[in-house]
């Protein structure tokens, strides 16, 4: 079963106002880029909603730091198959799954609503922030 690791509490705002936190998938013993990545989270997820709730048959869901990146594509039915690349020059797949391109689209959904959740106790605010939250239809008013 597919697990997106976020963890609330490695959450950081820098002075310029980007918020990074540790962000990875854990499938099996799949780690992706690795257990304790930290990554511009915000940005990264509100990407992510809005490349699976397209209709192409292969999406590249990319990382900011490092050059990784989850390339998805569309099978028969609602299956999608999941690699995990590390792309230095030439691709590299670090391993693979199988999984619900709705279900995965629901998991990346639901980190995005626990992120503004965390962001909004923190009482913090940015132009991505909003942005997600109108993927997400998730209230903010006043309250990010």
């Amino acid at each position: 079963m597919l697990n997106i690791r976020f963890d609330p509490e490695t959450l950081h705002r820098s002075k310029l106002g980007s918020i990074t936190g540790t962000f990875s998938l854990n499938m099996d013993r799949i780690r992706f880029p690795s257990a304790s990545w930290s990554d511009f989270v915000v940005v990264i997820v509100g990407w992510w909603i809005e490349a699976l709730r397209s209709n192409d048959r292969t999406i590249q869901l990319s990382f900011m730091d490092g050059p990784y990146y989850l390339r998805v594509s569309r099978q028969a039915g609602p299956e999608a198959l999941v690699e995990c690349i590390e792309s230095r020059g030439q691709d590299l797949v670090k391993g693979s799954f199988r999984i619900d391109i709705l279900e995965l689209r629901q998991k990346v959904e639901d980190v995005g609503i626990r992120i503004l959740d965390a962001c909004r106790e923190r009482h913090w605010e940015s132009k991505d922030l909003g942005t997600l939250a109108q993927l997400l239809d998730h209230p903010t008013r006043g309250s990010l």
